[in-house]
């Protein structure tokens, strides 16, 4: 027999959006949405051609089923003020929050030993391991404030701080900071009509940060169930032993310390309207760096765990 594998996958998206002008010069926007997908899955082992080294199906078969549910509501809201100081001078004022919610749920059972060379199923099987359940729910908060300005119809010019906070950060470090900004100056713009090799350009700059929160449940000392393993040397364990179940903390010392891992981003370049706009050339020169990389480094065996998160490389 083939080693059969299915996957069916349900999804559900939709969102709503309303837009409120309060007076000419100042709007309200409001978008909430919902994404949820459910993936069921089935992978089957069959007896002649078991060769794996998945524990306990090697030779004998076997049956995997399990699901991954995945689901995600974020609401956005902001508030944009337009004004005018002068026929030269123009621009506007964005502030706005966040608000986001992502879940993620896995179970998978492993059944060993087919009974029957079909069907593919947990029932068709002579025992099963201990299930593989997982969850995860990080929640996210973001305020954020941008101002735009147009002088002289030729300098553009844009700022923005935004303040983003995460469930999986511990308290001493919950919410960050990340500035952006850019400009852009158009320092030739040819008339209509006119012949010239040269007929548009422009010189723009911008920066930015951007971050990353850590894995959930990586800073938390937590309890799970699973194999113990020594790195490969000897046999693994179990935390549940002659049907008695069993709990065992994780091997990542905790700590709430950890900061967000930082990307800063920098471009410049310019752009070129040649021949009436019918051709154009532009060169862009751009730089990313990461700071406070996340990393797992070593810790001594005696503290009772292996390794510590930790923003340890740039």
């Amino acid at each position: 027999f083939k080693a059969p594998a299915s996957s069916q996958v349900g999804r559900t998206f939709g969102g709503v959006n309303a837009e409120f002008t309060a007076v000419r010069w100042l709007r309200f926007n409001y978008t909430l949405g919902l994404d949820y997908a459910n993936d069921e899955r089935t992978q089957g082992y069959p007896w002649q051609n078991s060769n794996t080294t998945i524990a306990g199906v090697n030779g004998v078969g076997g049956v995997n089923a399990g699901y991954i549910k995945t689901s995600q509501i974020d609401h956005n809201l902001t508030a944009t003020a337009e004004y005018k100081l002068s026929p030269a001078w123009s621009g506007s004022v964005t502030i706005g929050q966040n608000l986001n919610s992502q879940s993620y749920q896995t179970r998978q059972v492993q059944g060993t030993d087919l009974i029957a060379p079909q069907p593919f199923n947990l029932a068709n099987t002579a025992q099963q391991l201990p299930p593989y359940d997982f969850r995860t729910t990080v929640r996210l908060e973001s305020y954020f404030a941008q101002a735009t300005a147009d002088l002289f119809n030729k300098l553009f010019l844009t700022a923005a701080i935004r303040n983003d906070g995460a469930s999986s950060f511990g308290l001493a470090n919950r919410r960050n900071w990340f500035p952006k900004g850019s400009a852009a100056w158009t320092f030739y713009r040819g008339q209509e009509g006119e012949n010239r090799l040269l007929t548009f350009g422009k010189l723009r700059a911008g920066y930015g940060q951007s971050g990353t929160q850590p894995a959930p449940y990586l800073l938390q000392s937590v309890l799970i169930s699973g194999a113990i393993t020594d790195g490969g040397w000897g046999p693994a364990g179990s935390t549940q032993q002659n049907g008695v179940g069993g709990l065992i903390t994780r091997y990542n010392l905790p700590t709430d310390k950890l900061g967000p891992e930082r990307v800063k981003e920098f471009e410049t370049g310019f752009d070129l309207g040649l021949f009436r706009d019918k051709a154009d050339f532009g060169l862009t020169y751009y730089r990313q760096n990461s700071t406070d990389v996340i990393l797992n480094i070593p810790v001594a065996g005696s503290t009772g765990y292996t390794e510590k998160p930790a923003n340890a490389a740039s």
